[in-house]
């Protein structure tokens, strides 16, 4: 079929090792066109904008010798075949960049007849989805269980997900579009493409089922789901972008009455199930917003997202972009950072400095702030922690920051 969201080639030559650079990020995996001998500008993911070939920057005459060798000596898919774009092996680039050629899943944009044509063209195929796998947190080329499952149940079946290894020719391959992206802007993906992207992807996540059973029993609270959660990152690695002195908000947050919920220890079914219980959430910014897609939430849940550094603001507001728009959502963010960078210059994995105090008390309110021996005790720990593994330099800097909030803290009680 003919459609802009959807282009089809006869021969094409997948060569899933090659490296290139597009819109300032290095990855692997061409699709080169041998009719038009050139890479092939439908199979290009574009961080920033839907990529143009002139962006495109790799080494040309290795591509095309890479591509002529493959065509004598790769193996032959005989039946056509679907790519599925780039599965990337960290969770939060998973959900926000591997799906986007997936929405066809869904059931397409309700307003737009042609989309649904081409959903229904792909999923009455049931063709087999090849990937490439970049290098990404390492090297490995096989699926993570997080991607199995979400995968799965969003409706493709285990059997049919192909990862590319080596360099493959397809007798046809269909490319369906690209319709969102890490940076990318929907509206004018949505006039490119004719269609409602976002309506498109939110129809692929409404048909998320579960489709892998958990053995893991559902955390509960004082004997039923609990209503208040927390979604905590203190149990990651400390590299992992984790605030100063979390720990203590657990505890404290614990004596409010929710639960506090580390996500990494349970499958997507049972994080999505949490979720969909709770008539409060909060978090602090990072990866497991994503699973607020795939929720039914309850009406009238309140979100609230602690930033742990400024660049969170411009997360959440992607994941804004693809909620469900009902129920109505309240949502609440809280800016307490008070000192960004002070172990690394990636926001990722800085130990960012948060007012702990503030946080609490407008997540608490009207109950009083008393922090328990357990809570000091936790945040003491944390503090351990960070001086055992952190030199000199950017300890001197957590102080001085910490400094310089007190001294502003008794200057605005001295004015008061």
């Amino acid at each position: 079929m003919t459609s802009v969201l959807l282009t089809e080639l006869d021969g094409a030559i997948a060569l899933p090792s090659f490296p290139f650079h597009l819109q300032q990020r290095g990855s692997e995996g061409l699709v080169w066109d041998p009719g038009q001998g050139d890479v092939m500008k439908a199979a290009l993911t574009g961080l920033r904008s839907l990529p143009e070939r002139s962006e495109l920057d790799c080494d040309v005459s290795e591509l095309e010798a890479q591509a002529l060798r493959a065509l004598g000596q790769a193996s032959v898919i005989e039946n056509a075949a679907i790519f599925g774009g780039y599965l990337l092996r960290h969770f939060g680039h998973f959900c926000h960049e591997s799906l986007s050629r997936l929405w066809w899943l869904g059931a397409g944009d309700q307003q737009n007849r042609p989309s649904q044509e081409v959903c229904r063209h792909l999923q009455d195929g049931g063709l087999d989805v090849y990937f490439f796998m970049p290098t990404w947190l390492d090297s490995g080329k096989d699926l993570l269980p997080y991607m199995r499952e979400i995968l799965v149940g969003l409706g493709l079946a285990e059997a049919r997900i192909r990862i590319m290894t080596e360099p493959l020719v397809f007798s046809r391959l269909l490319v369906p579009a690209q319709v969102w992206g890490f940076a990318l802007d929907a509206n004018s993906v949505d006039q490119r493409l004719g269609c409602d992207s976002r309506a498109m992807m939110r129809s692929l996540f409404a048909g998320f089922h579960g489709g892998i059973a958990a053995d893991q029993p559902a955390p509960i609270r004082d004997g039923a789901p609990a209503r208040k959660v927390f979604v905590t990152r203190s149990g990651l690695a400390t590299t992992l972008g984790r605030p100063i002195g979390d720990g203590w908000l657990d505890e404290v947050l614990k004596e409010a009455g929710y639960l506090v919920f580390s996500p990494e220890k349970f499958s997507i079914q049972r994080q999505i199930e949490v979720f969909a219980a709770a008539r409060e959430l909060v978090f602090i910014d990072g990866s497991s917003m994503y699973l607020l897609w795939f929720t039914r939430l309850l009406s009238d849940v309140q979100i609230t997202i602690i930033l742990r550094r400024r660049q969170g603001a411009w997360m959440i507001a992607k994941v804004r972009d693809l909620m469900p728009l009902n129920p109505p959502i309240r949502w609440r963010v809280i800016d307490e950072v008070v000192g960004e960078e002070l172990t690394s210059a990636n926001d990722w994995e800085s130990h960012n400095l948060l007012d702990l105090g503030a946080i609490a008390r407008q997540i608490r309110a009207p109950l009083p702030l008393k922090p328990s021996a357990q809570a000091e005790q936790a945040l003491g720990r944390n503090l351990q922690e960070l001086a055992a593994q952190l030199g000199p330099e950017p300890m001197g800097r957590i102080v001085e920051v910490l400094t310089v909030s007190y001294t502003h803290l008794r200057a605005h009680e001295t004015d008061s």
